[in-house]
């Protein structure tokens, strides 16, 4: 009898033994369900964080670079700019230097007379550079007697004439056309940027 117990014993061991086989199994298939969930939430949380990482770094750079552009895009138009505005200075003192030169030229003295050629000088008074007065004489025979004066405020040549009865001035010095083609040169010679 005491084997049949034994063996009934054993048998109730083995029954619940498997039951607690059965349940640990579920237990281990549950937790290890749970562990890979977890580990997934993890991975996708950690996937997600990475790409919004990358994405604000991603927008960080083109921010900077579109910032480092537009920086460079305005460093190379102000060094257009300088440059053209060198050209320009260059062009006009070699214009500047010819004036000069022509002023200085036995064709000068015929250019002042014809400036006053077509012109009523009743009343006017002449005004010429300082360096023009040695042409006064040849002025006067055309000028009909009319005051020749030496106005510091001319300085390349050409002469202007004045009405004071009338307060009009007419400008033909060289000075005046030199900055008004300058002026307009600068104005309409086209530099796109």
């Amino acid at each position: 009898m005491e084997e049949k117990q034994q063996k009934k014993l054993d048998s109730f061991v083995r029954a619940i033994n498997r039951d607690i086989d059965v349940q640990i199994e579920d237990m281990r298939l549950a937790a290890k369900k749970q562990g890979e969930q977890l580990c997934s939430e993890h991975i996708a949380a950690a996937q997600a964080e990475a790409e919004e990482r990358i994405r604000r770094a991603l927008e960080d750079s083109e921010a900077a670079f579109r910032r480092q552009l537009a920086q460079t895009e305005l460093d190379c138009r102000r060094a257009v700019l300088a440059h053209r505005e060198s050209l320009i200075t260059e062009l006009f003192d070699s214009i500047h230097a010819r004036l000069t030169a022509y002023t200085a030229s036995d064709a000068y003295p015929d250019y002042l007379c014809a400036l006053l050629r077509g012109e009523s000088l009743s009343g006017a008074v002449l005004h010429l550079c300082e360096r023009d007065m040695v042409h006064r004489t040849e002025l006067q025979s055309l000028a009909g007697g009319c005051e020749i004066t030496a106005d510091p405020a001319i300085s390349l040549g050409g002469l202007a004439i004045y009405y004071p009865q009338e307060q009009k001035i007419i400008d033909k010095t060289l000075d005046t056309a030199f900055d008004e083609q300058r002026r307009a040169f600068c104005n309409t010679a086209a530099l796109r940027l």
